[in-house]
């Protein structure tokens, strides 16, 4: 019908993963676009090094937006103490969230095994994204252990607030090209801990704390490790980032690929 396609990669294939299904499906997509728009770097090498698209597609490298200004009011104007209360949770220990759904590349099984690892007393988890699969170790740290299930918005603004870091545990080899927890982390001013999974390297730079290639036992040790020092330096360089991840020039930048592809037209049929 004479439309140019532009396509936003997110993942290589559906969380679903049936690629005998899907992968052709993504194939054609990618044949037919005119535009790219990626949100690393990192993903733009993966994705066109997995699929095949014309020499003419244009490929922009677009950030994923952050949520700061969603979930900030949202949560009510309630502050740490009252998240807490609302969640059902106890103060004086640093809280490591994960949140989200669960993903095949998302590793909170090995995340929680590596907690069970550590010998902090100071450290405690609460897990709101467990699927039937996952075993919580026995733990009195581990203060939240919940199957996912979709919370409305003010329940979710309450969990970041009751958190001092988000985990981000995700398989550095999956095909994921990004995930939107990380938005929820720079808008918040969130330090991450993070796998050296290359979209997250490139997204959070410095507010990242690494947990290497998501080892149990390097994450434990990386656990272990953490210090306040480690802590408040991530939570300014979130800070520092959020800026760059404001929707108004990323909607300006899309908008401006959205025109191109326009006036371009669509590839040959």
């Amino acid at each position: 019908r004479g439309i140019p396609v532009v396509m936003t990669a997110h993942n290589l294939t559906p969380h679903s993963k049936e690629p005998d299904r899907f992968d052709p499906v993504y194939a054609l997509w990618a044949a037919r676009s005119r535009a790219v728009i990626h949100h690393s770097a990192w993903g733009e090498q993966r994705l066109r090094t997995h699929y095949e698209f014309a020499p003419d597609a244009v490929h922009r490298v677009l950030p994923h937006g952050h949520f700061g200004d969603l979930w900030e009011p949202a949560a009510g104007g309630a502050d740490r103490a009252d998240a807490e209360r609302a969640l059902g949770l106890d103060s004086g220990r640093l809280r490591i969230g994960i949140v989200g759904a669960p993903r095949a590349e998302k590793q909170v099984q090995a995340f929680l095994d590596a907690f069970a690892a550590t010998r902090r007393s100071d450290l405690e988890l609460a897990v709101w994204s467990l699927d039937p699969t996952v075993r919580v170790p026995d733990d009195p740290r581990i203060v939240v252990a919940e199957q996912y299930r979709m919370a409305d918005a003010r329940t979710y603004a309450l969990r970041l607030r009751a958190c001092d870091l988000l985990a981000l545990p995700f398989d550095p080899d999956g095909e994921m090209l990004a995930t939107g927890t990380v938005a929820d982390a720079i808008g918040l001013a969130i330090p991450c801990l993070a796998t050296d999974w290359g979209f997250l390297l490139e997204t959070l730079g410095p507010a990242a704390i690494s947990l290497g290639r998501g080892d149990p036992m390097v994450m434990a040790a990386t656990l272990d490790a953490l210090t306040t020092a480690d802590i408040d330096a991530a939570r300014a360089a979130a800070q520092a980032r959020r800026g760059h991840y404001d929707w108004a020039p990323i909607a300006d930048a899309t908008l401006d690929v959205l025109e191109a592809a326009l006036r371009a037209g669509p590839i040959g049929v």
